[in-house]
Order: structure tokens, then C-alpha cells, then sequence
């Protein structure tokens, strides 16, 4: 029985450490100053884009953050089908394939750590600021996590997520054409940020 319970754990950590971790950093700008109790969460966010949970978070450091992601856990994640959530550049036109593919959604979020837990204590009306999370020279990011390797397919490209999380970007270009990527982490995130 040991033998067995130590198996399954090994199992487990062998999957967690499997899943690929992102990165997302950059500045965040703001019209008025900023606390020093401010942090940058990144959020699981249902359909209607409100905190199911925070994955990770991190403090302001002159302007500037990079937050590290963590697995998430089976009972964290929902199916996902093609046009289930729209997705920036492709809207809800895509295909998701293989079939059974489970997934979480998140975004960056700037609040107040006014308990200092550092982290996120909700409910999502405490979440503080409003704002736009954008790449700098144009362009916008998500962030998904998938419970296996998943290709996104619309708008004339397949795009390869990797299991684990992916920082789903698509950038402008001068013509306004797009273009799609899927990533482990980005640097250049601009996170403009103004109070209701």
C-alpha cells in the first residue's frame, strides 16, 4: 500500500513539474501615483472575467513586475471548445484540438494588498483599479493554461500551446495585420491602470 501511495505521488509531481510556467513582465502605468501596498496578481477569471482565483502575484518595483505562474490543479480547470471564450484577435472563431482538452483562463490584475497578505483577499469589488493590459508597440496577451499539448486553430494559423501555461499573445503590426504567438513568458506588458 505505501508502495502504491508513493507511486501516485510520484505520478503527480512528475506532471506538475511537467507543465510549462509563464512569466509575465513589465510596467504598469498609472495617472496618479501609485501605493507602495499596490501588487500584480495574475488571476483565473470565469466567463464573466471575474477572480475565480490568483494564481501568483508580485509587488511593484519602481513601476516595473514580473509574476511567475504556479500549476494549477484538475478540479481548477474547464472543457475547452473552440468559440467558447473569445480570445483577443480571434474572437470565439477558433478550433481547439484534441478533443478533451481542459483549461483555465487568466489575466493581470493590479489591486491594493491592504491586509498585507500579499496576495489577493477578494471579493472582486476589493480588485481597486480598472485598466488595459497591452504589449508594448501594440498588441494584447491572456494567459491559458491547458492540461495537455493543444493547437489553436483560426484566422489562418494553428497555434501550439505547450501543457501547462502559455502566454497567448497576438501583436499589431503598421498595416494592422496580426500576428499570433504562444509563449512562456513576455517582458514587454503595459498594464494601464486608472481607479472607477
Amino acid at each position: 500500500m505505501k508502495r502504491l501511495i508513493l507511486t501516485i505521488l510520484l505520478l503527480f509531481m512528475a506532471m506538475a513539474f511537467a507543465q510549462q510556467a509563464a512569466t509575465v513582465g513589465g510596467v504598469v502605468q498609472a495617472e496618479e501615483p501609485l501605493p507602495d501596498t499596490v501588487r500584480v496578481g495574475i488571476h483565473v477569471i470565469d466567463l464573466d472575467g471575474r477572480t475565480l482565483l490568483e494564481v501568483a502575484s508580485s509587488p511593484l518595483v519602481v513601476g516595473t513586475f514580473s509574476v511567475t505562474t504556479v500549476p494549477l490543479a484538475a478540479d481548477q480547470l474547464q472543457p475547452f471548445r473552440g468559440g467558447v471564450i473569445p480570445l483577443p484577435g480571434l474572437g470565439t472563431e477558433y478550433r481547439v484540438s484534441p478533443e478533451g482538452v481542459n483549461f483555465a483562463r487568466a489575466v493581470t490584475k493590479v489591486y491594493e494588498d491592504n491586509d498585507g497578505s500579499e496576495s489577493w483577499s477578494g471579493p472582486e469589488s476589493d480588485v481597486g483599479y480598472l485598466g488595459v493590459a497591452s504589449l508594448e508597440g501594440g498588441g494584447f496577451f491572456v494567459l491559458l493554461f491547458v492540461d495537455r499539448d493543444t493547437t489553436l486553430s483560426g484566422r489562418g494559423t494553428d497555434l501550439a500551446l505547450q501543457a501547462g501555461w502559455n502566454v497567448f499573445t497576438v501583436q499589431v503590426n503598421e498595416q494592422g495585420g496580426l500576428s499570433f504567438s504562444a509563449l512562456s513568458g513576455i517582458n514587454n506588458a503595459v498594464l494601464d491602470m486608472f481607479r472607477p
